[in-house]
């Protein structure tokens, strides 16, 4: 009885010990640091992790607009894109103050869906996952197991992951789509549901303590920050001006906290030939690298191109 026990016993340690090797090699979700970029859902833990791990000088903050963004083509610095998905004010403060470091320099980009007063369940997006149970989990997970297989074997046939080592969104296949289509094609249902928001649109009372906040973040991190407001899709607006007014009124608290923001809401970035011609949320990576090229240019040292880089 003893012996089988025993058997039994080494028999688990040997298991555990061969998923937790293979998960910590594998390392499906990138919360190890070897990953070189992550194939499934797990953007927030991702770029917890690699911020610690991928070489980098600057800082790209904000939403999924500001994660399509290529940080190999920003001047002057490496930088690391440190966007997400349905980013918060809150989280952004609570990534600064969690994972980011000593920057040269952090470009942080506002969008208009942060200051809407909407309530989200916590971390509904999956958090940063830094736990002792997130430990445990990507440590003995079968489910990463499999997964980290699947993403070994999409390497291994040339695929690109979803979200690459920089921190950039993989938008390769909605850039050959954006390309592909000759005209605009937008949902003309989700474009009037995006208007009807925005005419309901009610600020989150704390934005400006919440900015403030930010502004004291980004002092301790680093010596030079840009914010900029980032542009929405023009074709957007409504006759009856309730975006123009809204804009107004984020791009004038924006101010309060960050007199020198740059506000893009409604300038030639907003054009609509400018963003996707079937996504009409998001800006084109070729934009957003011009808006923050330009934007570093004009506030941070010469800094006008990717051969500037040091």
């Amino acid at each position: 009885m003893a012996s089988y026990f025993s058997r039994w016993v080494a028999g688990v340690i040997i298991g555990i010990t061969v998923v937790g090797t293979a998960n910590w090699y594998l390392d499906a979700y990138g919360y190890w640091g070897n990953a070189d970029g992550v194939f499934y859902s797990s953007e927030r833990k991702f770029k917890a992790s690699q911020i610690g791990h991928f070489e980098h000088d600057g800082i790209l903050l904000g939403t999924s607009r500001m994660a399509h963004i290529d940080p190999d083509r920003v001047s002057c610095v490496k930088f690391f894109n440190a966007g997400f998905s349905s980013a918060s004010l809150e989280e952004v403060i609570e990534f600064t103050e969690r994972f980011v470091k000593k920057e040269k320099v952090i470009v942080l980009g506002l969008d208009f869906q942060m200051f809407e007063d909407v309530k989200k369940a916590k971390n509904a997006q999956g958090g940063f996952g830094r736990t002792p149970r997130d430990f445990i989990e990507h440590l003995l997970s079968l489910e990463l197991l499999y997964k980290g297989v699947l993403a070994a074997r999409h390497i291994r046939a040339g695929l690109r992951p979803k979200v690459l080592a920089n921190g950039q969104r993989n938008t390769s296949e909605k850039d050959a789509k954006n390309a592909a289509l000759g005209t605009v094609q937008y949902d003309i249902k989700a474009v009037s549901e995006f208007r009807n928001r925005v005419v309901q649109f009610r600020m989150l009372p704390e934005s400006e303590i919440l900015l403030r906040r930010l502004k004291h973040l980004l002092k301790q991190r680093t010596k030079h920050s840009v914010v900029i407001f980032n542009p929405i899709n023009r074709i957007l607006a409504d006759d009856e001006g309730h975006m123009d007014n809204l804009l107004g009124r984020i791009a004038s608290t924006i101010r309060e906290v960050f007199p020198d923001a740059r506000d893009l809401s409604r300038s030639q970035y907003a054009n609509a030939d400018r963003h996707y011609k079937f996504d009409y949320s998001h800006f084109t990576p070729d934009t957003g690298v011009s808006f923050v090229n330009e934007a570093l240019s004009q506030t941070y040292f010469p800094c006008t191109s990717p051969s500037a880089k040091n």
